[in-house]
């Protein structure tokens, strides 16, 4: 676990029971270490997948969204939040009141799983 990118990036913060997605690549979509779990981006786990696979964007968003999201429940207490960016231009205040928000770094964005 020492060598993968992601317990570089953000060291301490990974503990010996921290959840990393795999396959390896998706370690470049991590943007951020909460409470020892691994927060990786939507966006970003969908751009791995494009320039590491043959998968297009469509097919990485319904894999992301099928085989990964549903699955981080089962993963434990350490398991990987996946987060979207809010963006007030597509969600409104009222909307925001349905969803889970996190600031990372200054940011706003959506917890798409759940915490």
């Amino acid at each position: 676990m020492q060598d993968r990118l992601v317990v570089q990036k953000f060291g301490d913060q990974i503990i010996d029971d921290t959840v990393l997605l795999e396959p390896e690549f998706l370690d470049t979509a991590a943007i951020a270490v909460s409470s020892n779990r691994v927060v990786y981006g939507f966006e970003d786990l969908v751009s791995a997948y494009v320039c590491n696979t043959e998968m297009s964007r469509e097919e990485a968003c319904e894999w992301i969204s099928f085989n990964t999201i549903r699955g981080i429940p089962y993963m434990g207490n350490l398991a990987p939040l996946v987060v979207e960016d809010f963006n007030p231009d597509i969600y409104s205040e009222e909307d925001a009141e349905d969803f889970v928000l996190a600031d990372i770094s200054g940011r706003k964005y959506i917890v798409l799983t759940e915490s």
